[in-house]
């Protein structure tokens, strides 16, 4: 199955002490979101790159992780 731009819109993630900084990650989900809205293909390269900054108060980073993880699997 293949992850659509809504998913990546409507992914939601639980928030912890010292998570991945909330801008980061959305940020980098809607451009995601914005390449699929264009029909274009999703590579793995643009899944490696993301990287995040932390905050005192942020995602988990065990729900983001296994959000980019099924996106590099299904990134070609």
């Amino acid at each position: 199955m293949t992850v659509t731009a809504s998913e990546v819109r409507s992914a939601q993630f639980r928030e912890k002490l010292r998570g991945y900084a909330p801008d980061d990650v959305d940020a980098a989900l809607e451009a995601i979101a914005a390449k699929l809205d264009r029909g274009e293909t999703l590579r793995r390269s643009d899944v490696e790159a993301l990287e995040f900054g932390t905050r005192l108060r942020g995602y988990h980073p065990q729900d983001v992780d296994a959000f980019i993880d099924r996106l590099r699997q299904e990134a070609r």
